[in-house]
């Protein structure tokens, strides 16, 4: 049976698409005849029906690596795309990326609220997926044009040890708080994207702190690690809801890093708001913890009561 998938490439310049598209279009035609696929583009808009949705996403991928290769080049023959088509191949980067697959009941769970309501909270512990899922999706969002910037930020909060003074600027000193961040991004849409992304600030990286005083339109806002903000940084957090926007609230109740528990703002949102329609939580268990198959077993030793 027939599958296809829609998506638009990142920015429209002219020269840059005539490049990927060739002559009377012969660049779309050889990919079509190599990977048995039928394309509809129009302008940065593309369509691609294929037998398999394997091929779909390496198709999909291929177009914007190949669009993303015409930016520096002003040529585009068949032997251009064969290596990268090739690189593709070998490679073997399609498990996560673009991919939000869920892997269990609650992550399909998780996914299916973040599409239904305009703010969703994934209560869970480690290894759960749960910022690769939200992440994932908000790029996805990015990807369908539904959504033009994504913010992704965290608490500054100390996991248990006193660090002390970090050298630096300010840049410097919260980087260690947020390479987690930075891994899964990295993971999702490779570091040459990513990079180019932080530099037109289509996606953000921010300390909770940071983000008092803004209003946030047409965006995906991810708060990662929320069990570490207090009730009057969550209640900052989610007022900066604007217009067309979604918000996603991560964090594990079992790993808050606060003197006490009850100031835990994720707790506190999470009894507040519960009842509130188009406000959706979800809880993850520990045979949701598909990062290695020792987690659970990890947390079960830890927390047997569970």
């Amino acid at each position: 049976m027939t599958q296809s998938i829609k998506f638009s490439l990142e920015h429209e310049n002219h020269r840059q698409l005539q490049t990927l598209c060739g002559p009377n279009n012969q660049n779309i035609d050889y990919i079509e005849q190599e990977m048995s696929i039928d394309i509809k583009q129009r302008g940065v808009h593309f369509k691609i029906y294929a037998e398999d949705e394997h091929t779909l996403t390496k198709a999909q991928r291929l177009i914007e690596q190949l669009y993303d290769y015409c930016e520096q080049n002003d040529s585009l023959d068949f032997n251009d795309i064969n290596i990268h088509k090739h690189e593709l191949e070998i490679t073997k980067q399609e498990t996560h990326r673009y991919a939000t697959k869920p892997k269990t009941k609650n992550q399909a769970k998780f996914l299916q609220a973040i599409e239904n309501n305009t703010i969703t909270f994934g209560i869970g512990p480690a290894g759960t997926g749960k910022t690769l899922l939200a992440t994932a999706s908000a790029i996805q969002q990015y990807k369908q044009n539904h959504i033009s910037k994504i913010i992704i930020s965290r608490p500054v909060v100390e996991s248990g040890e006193q660090l002390g003074f970090l050298p630096g600027d300010i840049h410097e000193k919260i980087h260690p708080y947020m390479v987690p961040l930075f891994d899964c991004l990295t993971e999702l849409i490779g570091l040459q994207k990513l990079n180019k992304h932080l530099e037109d600030k289509t996606i953000e990286i921010v300390p909770l702190a940071y983000m008092r005083g803004r209003s946030l339109k047409n965006a995906c806002i991810i708060l990662d690690e929320a069990q570490n903000s207090t009730i009057s940084q969550m209640k900052m957090f989610l007022t900066r809801i604007a217009d067309n926007s979604r918000m996603i609230i991560n964090g594990d109740t079992q790993q808050i890093d606060l003197k006490t528990k009850r100031t835990s703002g994720l707790l506190d949102a999470c009894e507040r708001l519960k009842d509130i329609n188009d406000i959706a939580v979800v809880n993850f268990s520990k045979y949701d913890a598909i990062r290695h198959p020792l987690i659970h077993k990890i947390i079960q030793a830890y927390d047997p009561q569970d």
